[in-house]
């Protein structure tokens, strides 16, 4: 039996999920912790705001704990924002064939905070809204899964947690499985050769001239190795647009015991010196041999290689990532480019998609040095 959460702020569409994914799921209950206590009932036994929460959470807890002891669904979900304690409440029931999994619907505070659909908000709820983002409920530590639904239907979030539910189901032990990450446009949302060719040019630019010809003649990968061997001589540390939401993510998945490795096609010592510097430790795979680009259908024959097909998380953001996506368990797709989402949903394992603000090179560069 799972006892599956879906967490996350006001407006974040959690119930309208729920019901959705208990129409589909096999043998499901989708308990409404909000009907456990009702407003009249609340103002006749004369609890307040936090006395009523409290009252429907342990109402919740009770209930849990007796669909545990019969064991008669396979699925119980229940939506609620979930704090440490209730965390550490709904976790306790865990025990032989019993798990306890939480997905957090995690649209931008813009949108939460908006009507969405048939809902209007008050002026309460637009600031309590604000105050749970202040508070996390959008990234919580303890969450299995995080979606950012701003702009998907509900249809499409409850595909998502469904996949995940199945692929959970057929592999239970992910810690198992390593999750790989690229670097450009996903850790930071840059790209680091333009950062680095940018530097050249502005700081020694008969150097840029040297990389061109590098590129014409031997290829990218060998420019890039040039690059970094300049990097390294003028002691260069790029200025990055890190993605902390997936920085954070991976961070949670490394304290969860889990092997956690970037695999790039941006030069290994580069990369590996951006990240230091970022006070990150993480392994580093990335373009070492003149003659190998690692992008793309190379970098997904790697991980083959090295773990096997279906042996491996992937998170990236591009066109080249599809291939890797392709040979994977899971996808992890970050960005905002339509085309490379559409085509990544068809592969069927994508289980977590991140909205990213579109990022102008120039633009960045130059207020970078105003």
């Amino acid at each position: 039996m799972i006892l599956l959460n879906i967490n996350g702020p006001i407006n974040a569409r959690k119930t309208t999920v729920c019901r959705l994914l208990e129409k589909r799921l096999e043998k499901s209950l989708f308990i409404e912790v909000d009907d456990l206590l009702s407003d009249a009932d609340q103002k006749r036994l004369k609890l307040d705001f936090e006395e009523g929460i409290n009252h429907r959470l342990q109402v919740l807890q009770t209930t849990l704990a007796q669909h545990v002891k019969k064991q008669k669904f396979k699925v119980i979900l229940f939506a609620y924002p979930m704090s440490e304690g209730n965390f550490r409440s709904w976790k306790a029931l865990e025990k032989d064939g019993i798990i306890f999994k939480s997905v957090t619907l995690a649209p931008s505070l813009e949108i939460c905070s908006k009507s969405r659909g048939v809902r209007t908000l008050t002026k309460w709820e637009v600031e309590r809204i604000k105050t749970m983002y202040e508070q996390g409920y959008q990234n919580p530590v303890h969450t299995d899964l995080i979606i950012d639904n701003g702009h998907q239907t509900p249809h499409e979030t409850a595909e998502i947690i469904i996949k995940y539910i199945k692929l959970m189901q057929s592999a239970p032990n992910d810690l198992a499985i390593p999750l790989i990450v690229d670097f450009d446009g996903t850790m930071q949302l840059s790209d680091l050769t333009l950062e680095g060719l940018l530097w050249v040019l502005t700081t020694r630019p008969w150097l840029f001239f040297k990389l061109m010809w590098l590129h014409l003649t031997k290829g990218r990968a060998a420019m890039k190795l040039t690059l970094e061997q300049m990097a390294e001589k003028y002691d260069w540390v790029p200025v990055l647009p890190w993605e902390e939401r997936v920085l954070e993510r991976i961070a949670q998945e490394k304290a969860r015991g889990r092997t956690v490795i970037v695999v790039t096609g941006s030069t290994t010592k580069l990369v590996k010196r951006a990240i230091t510097d970022k006070g990150l430790d993480y392994e580093v795979i990335g373009t070492e041999n003149a003659m190998v680009n690692l992008t793309g259908p190379r970098k997904a024959a790697a991980l083959v290689e090295r773990w096997g097909v279906k042996k491996f998380d992937y998170i990236g953001n591009s066109k080249d990532d599809l291939h890797v996506w392709k040979e994977g368990r899971y996808a992890l797709v970050i960005g905002n480019n339509k085309k490379v989402r559409t085509r990544a949903t068809r592969l069927g394992n994508v289980i977590w998609e991140l909205d990213t603000p579109r990022q102008r090179f120039l633009r960045r560069q130059l207020r970078k040095r105003r």
